[in-house]
Parts: C-alpha cells; structure tokens; sequence
C-alpha cells in the first residue's frame, strides 16, 4: 500500500512550469475556446512568425546580393 506521506514523484521544474502557466489555462477555460481553437490560433501565430522571419531572410539576401558580397563570390577558383 502506498504511503500518503510520501513525496510527490516526478519533476519539480515540471511542476513549476504547469503552475507558471495557470493564469493561462485559467483564461482559456473561462474563455470557452474549444481545443481545436486554440490549437488553430497556435499554428497561426506560428505561420506568421514562420513567414516574418523568411521575409528578413530574403531581404538580407538580396541586400548581400545587391552590395555584391553573395554566397557566390566567396568561392575560390
């Protein structure tokens, strides 16, 4: 028979981060998104991110491109 006076098992710095986070699940449950929802709004919130940091990619490119120090012109022949 277990001991009800035993510690609890398991990570402490799991435990922390699940009570770090209950204001948040607190708001979402009072906010009556479905978990479909939020899982939608979480693969949003990553696309857009995903695509502002391709965007400052590219612009970096070209602006490497434009000032002639490409990828390209460091190979030596």
């Amino acid at each position: 028979m277990p001991d009800d006076d035993a510690a609890p098992k398991g990570s402490p710095w799991l435990k922390e981060l699940y009570d770090l986070f209950a204001p948040a699940r607190e708001s979402i449950a009072q906010s009556g998104m479905t978990e479909d929802e939020i899982n939608a709004e979480i693969d949003a919130a990553i696309r857009e991110v995903r695509a502002e940091r391709r965007a400052e990619r590219e612009a970096l490119l070209r602006m490497q491109q434009a000032s002639g120090d490409s990828p390209e012109s460091h190979h030596e022949e």
